[in-house]
């Protein structure tokens, strides 16, 4: 009977001595790499960066793909950092992220020091470098009177060739067009 309670005993010991162990390594992975913080602001002017007198918004939502925080009444937050993560805004309704010269919505930084792995067959990301001092998130006030919204789902069209992407797009993607989706403020693709 004793020697069972002693290997209980042990075993209990060396469970919590394992959990500490594996706490502390998350813990210390957070604190090297710092923290991940910027500003969330009303983009008067519509440039994007941060000027003095554009304020930050109060409770919008920013996330580093494992936690989420509400950014603070000056439009900051902070937020964990490690390799290999996206530090991103969600957009709020009525608000909009700005987007880039393909007309792809800015709402994300993706921060990978060491880059993609070089045997990619497109060849990945390159090295963001170090983490920046700020990640800013500019947001502009998204229409009018009119909350109308009109998104496109495509589901599951299993193109395998540019043959067969030619297929879709003179299909599916005119058929959409001519029903007025010309330019839809959502396009959901999936497959």
């Amino acid at each position: 009977m004793q020697s069972t309670q002693l290997r209980s005993g042990v075993s209990v010991a060396l469970y919590f001595f394992l959990m500490a162990s594996v706490i502390s390594s998350v813990v210390s992975v957070h604190a090297e790499d710092g923290m991940a913080s910027g500003f969330v602001f009303h983009d008067l002017n519509g440039d994007g960066v941060r000027q003095a007198d554009e304020p930050g918004l109060v409770g919008i939502k920013v996330s580093n793909g494992e936690e989420v925080v509400l950014s603070a009444s000056d439009g900051s937050y902070a937020l964990p950092a490690r390799d290999d993560m996206s530090v991103m805004v969600v957009q709020p309704s009525g608000w909009t992220v700005p987007v880039n010269e393909h007309n792809v919505p800015q709402f994300s930084y993706t921060h990978k020091p060491k880059g993609s792995a070089s045997q990619l067959r497109f060849g990945g990301l390159k090295p963001t470098g170090p983490l920046p001092g700020e990640i800013n998130f500019p947001l502009t006030p998204w229409g009018s009177g009119d909350q109308s919204f009109r998104c496109a789902v495509i589901g599951d069209s299993q193109a395998y060739s540019n043959d067969e992407v030619g297929f879709f797009r003179d299909s599916a993607i005119l058929d959409l067009m001519a029903q007025g989706l010309k330019s839809p403020d959502c396009l959901i693709y999936l497959g």
